[in-house]
């Protein structure tokens, strides 16, 4: 994780360089946002699991199948309620889409 922050903060200051100035104002407030999301959704995920844990007990493979697709569909939902409360451009895109594709 820390590489990949590390060249991303490197790749985001060649470009404000690049292009004479980027929109990072405009730009920090979706992205925290969207790791406080992401950040939410693990801990939803992680609750499940440990909760399908405790209830039920992780031994044997379909077991262990059915709580990682648990936790995973509950965090992705967790994860898709809460950007698509930030009414982001790139969110009401990608719904609308999906909208058109199932008509």
């Amino acid at each position: 994780m820390g590489v990949n922050l590390t060249a991303m903060v490197i790749m985001l200051w060649y470009l404000h360089r690049r292009f004479d100035g980027l929109a990072l104002q405009e730009w920090s407030l979706p992205i925290l946002s969207l790791i406080g999301a992401s950040g939410v959704a693990g801990i939803a995920c992680w609750l499940t699991s440990w909760g399908y844990e405790v209830l039920w007990g992780s031994e044997g493979t379909l077991k262990q199948l059915l709580q990682l697709s648990l936790a995973g569909s509950v965090g992705l939902r967790v994860f898709a309620v809460l950007v698509s409360l930030m009414k982001l451009p790139e969110v009401e895109l990608l719904i609308k889409r999906f909208g058109k594709k199932r008509n």
